[in-house]
């Protein structure tokens, strides 16, 4: 099946353009490394986190920033709506105004095209080396790249973590392996994010393991990625 990505724009430079077609090769999502890849390719890990992503959820696209992934998210709950949803102070309780602010602010974030901000345009360069650095730590085996997957029981509500990994964990002197949902950040403000970010590294270790709502999580994850990753481990089942 095909589905299209459509644009609506307008003014003086579109109007200039509108002859013009700029193209984008499209991955074609023959690769071991990306979950639900369509590759032949037997890959071992691969398939156990598919088989246990199979549970819950099922695809909607093999790779990000393509045209089924936008398509995709429009009319779906991902972590940012969720987030706003789920932390809103707003009365919903026979309030169709509260209902009607809501649904402004969803179409807003499926609709409207927003400019990336520096720290956005910063972080999408780094997904490459950054998960290119995860997979070299030793307590990582091997990471996975992943597009936009939906809530089976729920098709509205969908998600689209940076990757998979299966890791290492250690509880009380035992090593266990787990499948990990991976959600990367990238600092950028000196004087706040990155001087955060180090005071941690120096009082929890560079690598540190931690359980919801304990110190180590609280410390280490801000409070505006608290519930991105709640909703990202719910969808997959990886909690």
């Amino acid at each position: 099946s095909t589905k299209w990505l459509r644009l609506f724009a307008t003014g003086d430079v579109v109007e200039k353009m509108k002859n013009v077609f700029v193209g984008k090769k499209k991955d074609s999502g023959v690769s071991s490394k990306i979950v639900f890849s369509r590759t032949t390719s037997s890959h071992h890990e691969r398939e156990m986190i598919e088989n246990q992503l199979r549970r819950r959820c099922g695809p909607m696209s093999l790779t990000q920033r393509c045209g089924n992934w936008f398509v995709g998210k429009q009319c779906r709950l991902t972590g940012t709506m969720a987030r706003i949803i789920v932390s809103s102070t707003m009365d919903f309780d026979d309030n169709p105004e509260t209902w009607n602010k809501m649904l402004r602010k969803c179409c807003d974030s499926w609709y409207v095209r927003h400019k990336s901000s520096k720290v956005m345009k910063q972080g999408s360069l780094n997904e490459i080396p950054l998960s290119e650095k995860l997979e070299s730590l030793e307590w990582v085996d091997v990471f996975f790249d992943c597009g936009l997957i939906e809530l089976s029981s729920h098709p509205h509500i969908g998600v689209s973590p940076d990757g998979f990994a299966i890791v290492t964990v250690r509880n009380d002197g035992l090593e266990t392996k787990a499948t990990a949902v991976v959600e990367m950040k990238t600092r950028l403000m000196e004087a706040t994010t990155i001087k955060k970010a180090t005071d941690m590294a120096n009082k929890h270790g560079v690598h540190a393991q931690c359980v919801y709502g304990d110190r180590v999580f609280k410390d280490c994850v801000p409070n505006d990625n608290r519930l991105q990753v709640m909703h990202q481990a719910y969808i997959t089942g990886f909690g």
